[in-house]
């Protein structure tokens, strides 16, 4: 989540490796990016799996095709999006007026049981190894606010169409 994977604390050289993978993937540009994915399909009892190489292939246009197959077991779930777009404005609430602290690197888990005829599932930020105190106690995560809306409007998307 947010348009930065590296840091201000990390050494130099670190920051601008990661800054030149972000560049490249969809992290700069939407502030958000896949890192695996794993999708059971309910109707051939086989699992769909990719990790972080398929993910920073991903392009901005492939985000909302990505979503919806995740979201489609074997149909579209749009009573899963609405309950993930629930869970993600209420997140998007509280980025919005927290101002302790910026994260960089982290991500949000996405579960769901496909197999559940009621929307059930759970979304948790996850990650917290680059924590840095945001020191005027008045600033926000604009990097992490963009991908988080950038986010929920794929969702809504998704629920509206």
């Amino acid at each position: 989540m947010g348009t930065s994977s590296a840091d201000p604390l990390m050494p130099e050289a670190k920051r601008a490796t990661m800054a030149a993978k972000d560049k490249v993937t969809t992290t700069a540009s939407l502030g958000i990016r896949v890192c695996g994915v794993r999708i059971w399909n309910t109707q051939t009892n086989q699992a769909f799996k990719e990790g972080k190489p398929w993910g920073k292939k991903l392009t901005d246009a492939q985000m909302p095709i990505v979503l919806r197959q995740f979201l489609s077991n074997p149909t579209l779930r749009k009573d899963i999006a609405q309950f993930f777009l629930d869970k993600l404005c209420k997140l998007l609430n509280w980025q919005e007026v927290q101002t302790s602290f910026k994260v960089y690197s982290s991500s949000l888990f996405f579960a769901y049981d496909a197999s559940a005829k009621t929307a059930k599932g759970s979304v948790k930020m996850i990650d917290f190894a680059h924590v840095i105190d945001i020191t005027d106690g008045k600033s926000h995560d604009e990097e992490y606010l963009f991908g988080l809306r950038n986010l929920i409007k794929l969702f809504e998307d998704i629920v509206n169409s």
